[in-house]
């Protein structure tokens, strides 16, 4: 009797300490390449690292969905980790406390972690072959790569079954086999935590991330059928300079890049990077925004807006006196318009016009700094300084909301819309706006976001993602027990 209410005690704090959400709703990816301990249990080998708890089934020998904040894990620095072999607990130690996660609950619970589970006694490593032939293996828990860089191993473990799981600092988890003394390496996560843009395609994700201290960032691919991660590392790829990333498009050939240095495109199938849209204007200059459609490349400067033909490389300058200097934060095509989010307001461009025009709402708020723009249908949704703005692109009519929270949280930032519900990024957070019962729904890292600094916003089915400054958030918006 005594174990059934613990047990009942234990799922009423779960329920209560989620609220409405529950596990699994809030998932985060980050750079899980820093690696700072390793504990076998049953079924998973568990790694910490500075971004979280990383789970990795042997059986199925794949990567489960990291554990982090938004599962209730104290902090995503984890310091030390240890498995519970009786209790089939995880303890982890972390910056801000230490917490161990109840795999049958989903959650992590406040508790003094136990040092005595920390194996100290870890094997001697015997010499390794590397089956990457990027990597080679230098012997005393150290890797080097094509690129004279050195990586060592922080921690391994054995499972009995002849496999040491290792960890590394900067390269994050491998595999050796004892028998075989194969090494191999297992990519999970991303470059750096700070995600500038995603772009999403049938059966893989891209991550723009940034420049994080001596980080400099580049491009990840997430093959999601063989659950496979590609890294694209900016300085170390022919025609891929250091540098921000704002904004990632593509079609079925290329993958454009708009960055501080112009436009840069991968093909699909060569491999290969180079620069885009030098012959008309667009060499080093900063590109802030880009469209693609079925005919071309649309690039948003700091002085202009121009059209890129991906297969010539030619380059036309769409710019009128208009728009002339003003920002290009954003552009979308909408209404038989070619839409510009810009710091001196929104404007618009006809199909085989010449001239661009502003356009101007009752509320004013078309009228100052737009920074982004999000169509769904017939209907244009236009965030800036001055709020959000809905126009039916059919007669012009529109529609302002200004956001609850106060004037020092006009400021959109980014926003996206699945034409149910519409998310707004905002200085502290992220506004979820219904448009038909005219509610608001505030969501930040207490919720479940890996930062309040959010980047860019892509619905997805059930699902919306957020890349902000700490890593690409996943959140289930439509769960059963959200839309009640």
């Amino acid at each position: 009797m005594k174990k059934i209410f613990i047990l009942f005690f234990v799922f009423t704090a779960t329920v209560s300490a989620r609220g409405r959400y529950r596990p699994g709703d809030w998932v985060t990816w980050s750079n899980f390449r820093y690696v700072t301990s390793v504990a076998v249990g049953f079924n998973y080998v568990y790694f910490g690292t500075t971004g979280g708890v990383l789970r990795y089934d042997r059986n199925r020998q794949i990567f489960e969905t990291p554990l982090t904040t938004a599962d209730g894990l104290p902090d995503n620095y984890v310091r030390k980790i240890a498995y519970d072999r009786l209790s089939d607990q995880v303890y982890a130690s972390t910056q801000l406390g230490s917490a161990y996660f109840q795999p049958a609950f989903g959650e992590w619970y406040r508790s003094p972690f136990p040092d005595t589970l920390v194996k100290s006694d870890r094997p001697k490593l015997p010499f390794f072959f590397s089956k990457d032939f990027n990597l080679r293996y230098l012997g005393d828990g150290i890797v080097g790569d094509n690129n004279f860089r050195r990586f060592r191993f922080t921690d391994w473990a054995d499972d009995g079954f002849y496999n040491l799981w290792i960890g590394s600092w900067g390269l994050g988890v491998f595999n050796a086999n004892l028998r075989s003394s194969e090494l191999a390496r297992l990519p999970y996560g991303l470059l750096t935590s700070r995600v500038g843009a995603m772009l999403f395609d049938s059966s893989e994700i891209w991550f723009a991330c940034l420049r994080k201290g001596t980080e400099s960032g580049g491009l990840v691919r997430w093959e999601l059928p063989s659950d496979e991660w590609n890294y694209f590392e900016a300085g170390l790829v022919t025609n891929f300079s250091p540098g921000e990333i704002y904004s990632i498009v593509g079609n079925r050939n290329f993958i454009f890049l708009g960055t501080d240095n112009g436009i840069i495109r991968y093909d699909r199938k060569s491999g290969y990077f180079r620069p885009a849209g030098r012959r008309g204007g667009l060499r080093q200059e900063p590109v802030l925004s880009l469209l693609t459609t079925e005919s071309g490349l649309f690039a948003g400067t700091k002085a202009g807006v121009y059209a890129v033909d991906p297969k010539t490389d030619s380059v036309w300058n769409l710019t009128s006196s208009s728009i002339s200097g003003a920002v290009i934060n954003d552009l979308k095509m909408a209404g038989g318009y070619l839409w510009a989010a810009t710091n001196r307001g929104l404007y618009r461009l006809a199909a085989g016009g010449k001239n661009w025009t502003r356009f101007s709402d009752p509320t004013q708020i078309a009228l100052s700094t737009i920074r982004s723009l999000s169509v769904s249908g017939n209907i244009l949704w236009a965030g800036g300084i001055r709020g959000l703005l809905q126009i039916y692109t059919t007669n012009d009519s529109t529609e302002g909301y200004r956001i609850p929270a106060g004037p020092a949280d006009l400021d959109v930032y980014a926003l996206a819309t699945n034409g149910r519900l519409v998310w707004t990024a905002v200085p502290s957070g992220v506004y979820e706006f219904d448009p038909a019962n005219k509610e608001w729904t505030f969501l930040s890292e207490q919720e479940g976001l890996a930062s309040n600094q959010v980047n860019q916003i892509v619905p997805l089915g059930d699902y919306v993602w957020f890349a902000t400054d700490a890593g690409a958030t996943r959140f289930y918006w439509n769960a059963p027990q959200l839309r009640k």
